[in-house]
């Protein structure tokens, strides 16, 4: 069989990985490419993942094509890890032919390797190029490509580095076309994938102090109806916590042209200042807060009116939102007792009783809120 060793941290993987990997497989006739993540690689600090969160991206890129693997022969974190020595003890066993796949960069680079010459003499090697013409590759290098098995791929795709994607998410910018999407939900959602803190710092400077504490107090809301209907206690934190993040500072938001080009209300909303926040919310915490996780942006976005067919993670927010601790109104103990064992009863009764102090005070109901209540209604 000829087989590919792809190397490297994956710290992530992204969409260039897979696709040098998809060349190499056409353009070399392989027979599979092996993925190969190094637990601690002798030129690169990984610290902003680990191993095993690495291992997991992967095996999530990878999936859905039977010619890739993984293998973790490199998975000891208390040694640094050679490719020469990785190679002849793991790999080169005489019956298959194996190519190591590496970077234009990394090739330049080679003299430095532990016993590049040894590596060279007992494994072929693809040599993808991204950052250098073939004509200066084969200048620089040209004795080692004459004396070794050395085979050029050109890459098919922009250039993308691991690199520039964990800059992008320490700067919140969206890595969501750079990663394979269920590799972009791992990292948002199941890795939460933000720093609280620094989000609690921004809400505190710019929100009032009642709207700041009732943030923290929807937060713990949340993840205590988390606990009870078993969804994710650290997503359902976050939406609580990011829930009102646009609230009092609709105008100042409305100014930011970036911003404002993907706000979107609806007929009600652009009439009506109070429900302003919701929408212009949801865009904040992506821009802003670099949340992409689309349950809780839509959790943020109809938090006041509600719509029908909520998830239960949009459920929890809504009526956190309306009977956290620091509510006071004649029904709001009988909503918590009810919002514990039947959230739908909760919200049903909830918006019942807003209808009837709306209609009270001569005010239009929002569509989505009667919509919202119906379908509950009918849904028993």
């Amino acid at each position: 069989m000829k087989i590919g060793i792809f190397g490297g941290s994956f710290s992530p993987v992204h969409n260039g990985h897979l696709q040098i990997a998809e060349d190499c497989l056409i353009e070399m006739g392989l027979d599979k490419i092996i993925f190969l993540p190094n637990a601690k690689p002798p030129h690169k600090n990984v610290e902003k993942f680990s191993f095993e969160n690495r291992v997991e991206m992967l095996k999530l890129a990878i999936e859905d094509n039977e010619k890739f693997e993984i293998s973790l022969v490199e998975e000891d974190f208390s040694k640094t890890h050679y490719s020469y020595n990785t190679m002849k003890e793991n790999f080169c066993n005489g019956k298959d032919k194996f190519y190591f796949i590496m970077g234009d960069d990394e090739f330049l680079n080679i003299s430095s390797w532990y016993e590049y010459e040894k590596f060279l003499e007992i494994t072929s090697v693809i040599v993808f190029l991204r950052k250098y013409n073939l004509n200066f590759i084969l200048d620089k290098n040209k004795d080692l490509i004459e004396k070794y098995d050395i085979n050029i791929v050109k890459n098919s795709v922009i250039s993308i580095s691991s690199t520039d994607i964990r800059n992008r998410m320490n700067e919140k910018k969206s890595i969501k076309y750079l990663i394979p999407k269920k590799v972009c939900k791992y990292i948002y959602e199941d890795l939460n994938y933000f720093d609280i803190n620094k989000i609690k710092k921004d809400l505190k400077e710019k929100l009032s102090k009642n709207r700041y504490e009732h943030s923290l107090r929807v937060a713990d809301y949340c993840k205590r109806l988390a606990v009870i209907y078993k969804v994710d206690e650290n997503r359902a934190y976050l939406s609580g916590l990011v829930h009102d993040c646009a609230k009092n500072l609709e105008e100042f938001y409305m100014l930011n042209k970036k911003l404002n080009s993907d706000i979107i209300f609806d007929t009600e909303e652009k009439d009506n200042e109070n429900l302003k926040h919701a929408p212009i919310g949801a865009v904040v915490c992506k821009d802003l807060y670099g949340i992409f996780d689309e349950e809780i942006i839509s959790a943020v976005r109809y938090h006041t009116t509600a719509k029908e067919n909520m998830t239960l993670l949009e459920k929890i927010l809504f009526i956190s939102d309306k009977i956290e601790p620091g509510r006071k109104y004649d029904t709001v103990d009988e909503l918590r007792r009810l919002a514990d064992f039947d959230i739908d009863r909760a919200i049903v009764k909830f918006l019942n009783d807003s209808f009837e102090y709306l209609e009270k005070k001569s005010q239009k109901v929002h569509h989505l809120s009667v919509k919202a209540r119906d379908y509950l209604i009918n849904k028993e």
